[in-house]
Parts: structure tokens; C-alpha cells; sequence
């Protein structure tokens, strides 16, 4: 019992270490899934972090990319900054509301299926006292498990968020290969 608490507990902080993330390349082509347009729409009135070509990081908000230049308001400082697209890799927007509905969605799945497991390794590690209602007492288990997982996981997640990452193309036209 003792061997499968220890491995239970290590996969379950394994877990935790998994961030949730979308990943999305912005386009200049107006019919891509996510073009310029689209990816302004989305970051309208927004705080995400621009990570340059060089590995350097930036908070702003208000960024208002096209295929030549990005402009974007440097958090830090309050300016209204203007740089070439081609020198940034990817704007990240981070959304914990997201991240709680997805830590809560995981830790509630994998709280159920420990608790449940748990309740079935419990029963056959005595007498029998359990009797014939393992099967109850096993749902039991997994109910409080999904309970505890999910809040977890949600506290988890929320505090983690979900990343949405848009990245921009080496060349200022993605259309040419």
C-alpha cells in the first residue's frame, strides 16, 4: 500500500508540473486561421509578453502587429514602442480563467481515477471487512477524489493560467516558404 501511495503521489506532482498552452502561427495570408487581423482582434486591449528573436522578453500591452511593424505599449516604462516584425518570435497571452476550468478538468479526472484505485487497493489489502459493496465504497473514494483533485487542480491551474502562444515567422511573409 505503502509502495502504491509513494507512486500515486509522484505522479500526480509530475502532473502538476504540465502547463496548458495553445500555439498559433500568425500569418500575413487573410484566409490563415490566425492572420494579423485576427491576432489584433485578438490581442486588443490585452497584456502579453513579446519574446524577441534574441531570447529577450517584454511585458505590453495594446499590441498592434502588421507585416513590417509591431506597436505595442512597453508596460515597464508607459512608451508606445515600434519595432520591426521580423525581430520577434512569438507574443504569449496568459488567461487564468482558462487555467482553471483545465487544472480543474484534470485534477478532477485524476483525482477520480486515484481515489477510485485507491478504494480498490484498500479493499483487497484486508479482511474483507468491506464486504460485498467494494464497488460503492470505491466510487466513494473516487467521488472525494475528484473532488479534492478539481480543487487542486483549479487553484492549480488558475495560478499557472493557459498560455496562448502566437508565433510570427522568421520572414515578414509566412506565405513564402
Amino acid at each position: 500500500m505503502t509502495r502504491t501511495m509513494v507512486s500515486c503521489i509522484l505522479v500526480v506532482s509530475q502532473l502538476m508540473c504540465i502547463g496548458c498552452s495553445s500555439s498559433y502561427e500568425v500569418s500575413s495570408s487573410p484566409d490563415a486561421e490566425t492572420s494579423f487581423d485576427t491576432f489584433n482582434v485578438d490581442a486588443y486591449d490585452r497584456s502579453g509578453t513579446i519574446v524577441f528573436q534574441d531570447g529577450r522578453e517584454l511585458d505590453a500591452r495594446n499590441i498592434i502587429a502588421s507585416t513590417d511593424s509591431t506597436r505595442f505599449l512597453n508596460e515597464k516604462t508607459d512608451a508606445i514602442t515600434v519595432v520591426p516584425t521580423h525581430t520577434i518570435k512569438e507574443v504569449v497571452f496568459t488567461s487564468h480563467g482558462v487555467g482553471f476550468l483545465d487544472g480543474l478538468e484534470w485534477g478532477a479526472g485524476i483525482g477520480a481515477v486515484t481515489g477510485v484505485t485507491l478504494g480498490l487497493l484498500g479493499s483487497r489489502s484486508g479482511n474483507g471487512a468491506w464486504g460485498s459493496d467494494v464497488a460503492g465504497i470505491s466510487m466513494g473514494f473516487g467521488a472525494i477524489g475528484a473532488a479534492v483533485g478539481g480543487v487542486i487542480g483549479g487553484i492549480w491551474g488558475g495560478i499557472a493560467g493557459h498560455s496562448y502562444e502566437n508565433q510570427f515567422p522568421a520572414s515578414t511573409d509566412s506565405t513564402k516558404k
